[in-house]
């Protein structure tokens, strides 16, 4: 069992007995807690602090806290513990690291800017992107070198897909653009004719709306 800090240790006995989590559910949300490092408990904490891996350990330590208080069914037996994974998220670290991962490759290829400043990955390529990712990742986790075999791949497939959703959605906005512009040109064009003004109508058919001013001018002259 590893040696837990106290402040990880009362986290446990607050999930324990509060929602009654137990094995492989109660670690995993201790391990995203811990990752996210928004809740009181997890400030001051160095970064490779341990914490509860195995499905057994919630369990196990509430019988040595005294958390533990067996729940009598009808026929006045008490029930086991529950040792399955719930969640079934048997390796906490790979979960947060995929899930790190997506939202990074969502990020560094749809906004605008990161951290304030503007993102240099828009126009990077699908490896750099990648790359960037791992990084991240091994800075927020320190998986082992096999999980970053095992992401690699992953990540390619996700970003590549990411990159074509942004470029879809680059596409359609130019399109209603255009679409607006061309809405407007007509209402334009159309309030233009029904209060009498010429049209230059070469431009009109490049898309441009011009009154000729020179025949309003002679328009004007006439109707002295």
């Amino acid at each position: 069992m590893p040696k837990l800090e106290p402040q990880v240790i009362q986290r446990m006995k607050e999930l324990w007995e509060i929602g009654r989590l137990s094995g492989a559910k109660l670690n995993g949300k201790i391990a995203q807690e811990f990752a996210l490092g928004k809740l009181e408990w997890t400030q001051g904490l160095p970064d490779d602090t341990d914490l509860p891996f195995h499905r057994t350990t919630p369990y196990n330590m509430a019988k040595r806290y005294g958390w533990y208080t067996p729940k009598a069914n009808p026929a006045g037996e008490a029930d086991e513990e529950d040792d399955e994974p719930i969640s079934g998220i048997t390796d906490p670290i790979w979960h947060l690291s995929c899930i790190l991962a997506t939202q990074k490759a969502h990020e560094y290829t749809h906004s605008p800017y990161l951290e304030g400043i503007q993102n240099p990955f828009l126009d990077a390529d699908v490896d750099q992107i990648v790359f960037a990712i791992l990084m991240d990742v091994d800075s927020a986790y320190r998986p082992k070198p096999k999980m970053f075999r095992k992401l690699k791949p992953k990540l390619v497939e996700l970003v590549t897909e990411e990159k074509e959703k942004h470029q879809d959605r680059e596409k359609d906005a130019l399109e209603a653009q255009a679409q607006i512009a061309a809405m407007g040109e007509a209402v334009l064009l159309a309030q233009l004719r029904a209060q009498g003004l010429p049209i230059d109508e070469d431009h009109v058919l490049l898309g441009m709306v011009y009154t000729n001013q020179e025949d309003n001018e002679e328009v004007k002259e006439d109707g002295k």
